[in-house]
């Protein structure tokens, strides 16, 4: 096994962790323990964040992959899954921007809410599932990409 793809296996770990602490965020907001989600949600977001920078020193450090001999099916499954990182990142940025308006409104019944709340709180609930269900796509293309580095070995 080479430096790059320890340094991918270690962040695949860590998009499984992120992963896993954002649908126990989502659990959590569910049964209404909306504090407790936001908690699990910066972690998650915070997670993937110093997996970006730490790609930044891998890059630095290690250099990119050398992808001359991806077949053409990895090289699509590495756009494909790039494509879901980007919107996962857009989406995900959104939904914690959005976040940071609700204030100390957490407790307060939606139906109490000025409309314009009401909004971004469904704006934000659209945000986290499409940042969810992307992150697990990414997850899941991943594993394709790390599959063919294990077979390019």
């Amino acid at each position: 096994m080479n430096a790059n793809l320890a340094f991918w296996l270690y962040a695949y770990v860590l998009t499984v962790i992120a992963v896993a602490i954002g649908f126990r965020g989502i659990f959590l907001a569910r049964r209404g323990e909306l504090a407790r989600h936001g908690r699990h949600m910066r972690l998650a977001c915070n997670l993937i964040l110093f997996f970006a920078a730490s790609y930044l020193v891998k890059v630095f450090v290690l250099g990119r992959e050398d992808k001359s001999d991806w077949s053409a099916f990895h090289f699509a499954v590495l756009m494909v899954h790039e494509s879901f990182i980007f919107i996962m990142l857009i989406a995900g940025g959104y939904a914690r921007w959005l976040a940071r308006q609700f204030g100390d409104t957490l407790t307060a019944p939606l139906a109490d809410l000025p409309e314009d709340l009401r909004r971004k709180r469904r704006r934000h609930a659209v945000s986290g599932k499409l940042t969810i269900t992307c992150a697990t796509l990414a997850l899941a293309t991943a594993a394709v990409v790390v599959q063919g580095m294990f077979a390019r070995m």
